[in-house]
């Protein structure tokens, strides 16, 4: 009888150890993916931090796309310049920038030289804003600071990791890839939001 009990109270204490085995790793583990999606910027802030409608009057809207552009080289500097030739010619209101905007890792804070070197001096001609959202790339660095940058540089426009804005008649998105699927699950209730048909 007492054989019996020795071997209950081992079982017991091994399946006690076993389950706060298992409460410590699932712990560990939800702990790492959170750290890892946050990190990502697949959290929103609770509110935008900055403003960013355009008050366009104009009955068409005029802007350009780039992505992939932030290497601070000759191509990005080759690229300003057309830009710049471009909205000359034809006329600009704003760039969509569509991330990878800082390689080769993103940026690291707010303060970070490489919003001087391969945003500021690179773009200080251009008079417009810049609508960003986050590549790959810049998820290898610290994703909130270009958020908190549209706080330091008026230019720079990311109010948040998902975000809409109106441009005059026409409405548009900016979706966080990198945390698909909740990303598009975000732009559904930002579209729902906006009032425009284009």
């Amino acid at each position: 009888m007492q054989a019996k009990r020795k071997k209950n109270r081992w079982i017991y204490i091994s399946v006690a150890v076993f389950t706060i085995l298992v409460f410590i790793i699932g712990g560990w583990s939800a702990l790492h993916l959170n750290q890892s999606l946050d990190a990502k910027g697949c959290f929103q802030l609770p509110e935008d931090l900055v403003d960013i409608d355009l008050p366009i009057k104009q009955s068409n809207v005029r802007f350009l796309a780039i992505g992939d552009a932030g290497t601070g080289g000759e191509d990005q500097r080759l690229l300003a310049a057309t830009i710049k030739k471009t909205c000359k010619d034809i006329g600009c209101d704003f760039v969509l920038y569509l991330g990878d905007n800082f390689y080769p890792h993103g940026v690291n804070s707010v303060s970070d030289p490489l919003f001087k070197h391969q945003f500021e001096d690179i773009y200080r001609e251009l008079e417009l804003p810049f609508f960003s959202v986050l590549g790959n790339h810049d998820n290898q660095g610290n994703s909130k600071a270009q958020i908190y940058y549209s706080l330091k540089n008026l230019k720079w426009k990311m109010p948040n990791f998902n975000y809409g804005f109106s441009a005059g008649p026409v409405d548009f998105f900016a979706v966080n890839t990198n945390c698909a699927p909740s990303g598009m699950s975000k732009l559904h209730g930002l579209i729902s939001e906006k009032p425009n048909t284009w």
